[in-house]
Order: structure tokens, then sequence, then C-alpha cells
């Protein structure tokens, strides 16, 4: 989420949240805390079901082995859940940064991989930054029976987009 968007210089903004997306192992201990202060930094766990734990891989930050998010699942992670990368505005911001680093086919393949709403999103944000416009084709040939929210934290507001079937509940 903002983590990854940080290490593939996705955002200008200084963190002092981690969010950490760990799989829901069954049988394992599933604590009510989510939040975890250390060293004047907090660290969130975001849990989800292993069917959602894909597109990642291992790096090494100076002697530390970790898992991240490649750069099209980050992006993808973004327009499913902007509340954990610093909003929809900064996700947008994100993609006009970013998308040129991006395969098309593993974006396409990412957001199929969510929901048809992320699909129908990932094209609206393509089209407001002029990229890739065959992507944006075969998203927009992806039919959506009604419309949904653009910013799935906002309100449910806004002028409608038909094209994208969305409601573009941003200001």
């Amino acid at each position: 989420h903002y983590s990854a968007f940080s290490y593939y210089g996705l955002t200008d903004q200084i963190l002092n949240r981690t969010h950490v997306t760990v799989p829901k192992i069954p049988g394992s201990n599933l604590s009510s805390t989510t939040t975890y202060p250390i060293a004047h930094n907090q660290y969130v766990l975001i849990r989800v079901t292993p069917k959602c734990y894909w597109g990642v891989k291992y790096i090494f930050i100076s002697e530390a082995r970790i898992c991240i998010t490649d750069i099209e699942k980050t992006l993808i992670d973004g327009l499913n859940d902007p509340q954990y990368c610093g909003g929809f505005f900064e996700v947008v911001n994100a993609f006009d940064i970013g998308v040129r680093q991006c395969s098309p086919d593993r974006l396409l393949e990412y957001a199929q991989k969510t929901s048809l709403v992320v699909c129908k999103r990932l094209g609206w944000v393509l089209e407001k930054i002029n990229q890739l416009k065959d992507l944006q084709t075969i998203l927009g040939n992806m039919p959506m029976r009604y419309a949904q929210r653009l910013d799935p934290t906002g309100k449910r507001n806004g002028s409608y987009n038909k094209t994208w079937m969305l409601m573009e509940n941003i200001r």
C-alpha cells in the first residue's frame, strides 16, 4: 500500500505508518490488535484471504529480506483500498508517475483478479492520465450493470460517468 508507493517512488510523502499485508492462515491466532507502534512508527497489519495474496516479490532493504508487492499490484491495491495509500488523489498521482514502468498485460490481469469495479476505476484513471489507450478500450468494453463509486471510501454522490459506469464522487 502506501509503503510500497514510497518504495517505488510513487509518492513524495514522508510516512510514519507502514501497512503490512499478510494472509489470514486458517488456525492462526487473529488478534484484534492490528496496529503496532515501534520506534516512532506505526505498523498496521492488513489481513487478507490467501486467494487475495499475490503479486509479491522478495527484495532486500539493507540486510533485511522483505516481501513487497510488485508495482502493478501496488497500483491495483491503491484502486481497491485508497484509504491505505493516502486517498484516491494520491493513487491517481501514483499512476501518473508509475504507469510507464508497468506491464499493461499484468495491470489487466491483476485488475481482473480483483473485481469489475477495479477494472472500471483503472480505465477511468488511465483515461485521466492519457495512458495505455489499448488497455482503456479493453476495460471500457467490460459490461457493468450499475454505477459504482469511483472512490470506494467516498459518499455515493457526484456526477455519473457513463463510459466507465462510475459515480465520480471526488472533488
